[in-house]
């Protein structure tokens, strides 16, 4: 009786981390990303079955975009997930604010064909593709809109 309830047990188990690992995203390219004088590495990870395709190409890297305020930004979609969700990471050139240079959002969304998300001193942020290799985006705080005159392109792959 033990030996079976053990098995049981072994079983469920097994039948757990399956499943957590088949739902969790695969990294699919690895990139280096040097941007607004901040250098990381990231991963990439593959859209799961049923997520967004409207936001699915959205995953990737950004680079070399600025503000009609001259402020540097880019920007990385590392993950999208099927519930409309995506983790983003926000590179800009440094702030007395946010002195890193950067943020990390999980809760971006796609709205209004756009790509969405709430900076961290919460500014609205939005960004919609040009094409597949570049973005156009708008930057909404208190009351100002800041445009983008340097289009951020695509440093990695599309998925």
């Amino acid at each position: 009786m033990n030996g079976r309830i053990l098995l049981s047990a072994c079983a469920l188990v097994l039948a757990a981390v399956a499943t957590i690992v088949g739902n969790s995203p695969a990294v699919a390219e690895q990139v280096s990303v040097d941007a607004c004088g901040i250098k990381m590495n990231v991963d990439i990870r593959t859209a799961p079955p049923g997520a967004d395709p409207s936001l699915t190409k959205y995953l990737g890297v950004f680079t070399g975009g600025r503000w009609d305020s001259h402020v540097c930004n880019a920007l990385v979609v590392s993950d999208v997930r099927a519930d409309g969700t995506a983790t983003v990471r926000y590179i800009f050139t440094p702030t007395q604010e946010v002195p890193d240079g950067y943020f990390e959002k999980t809760d971006a969304r796609f709205r209004n064909d756009r790509l969405f998300f709430y900076s961290k001193l919460g500014a609205e942020v939005w960004y919609s593709l040009r094409g597949d290799d570049s973005l156009d985006g708008d930057f909404i705080n208190k009351g100002y809109r800041y445009k983008l005159v340097e289009h951020p392109k695509r440093q990695s792959a599309q998925r």
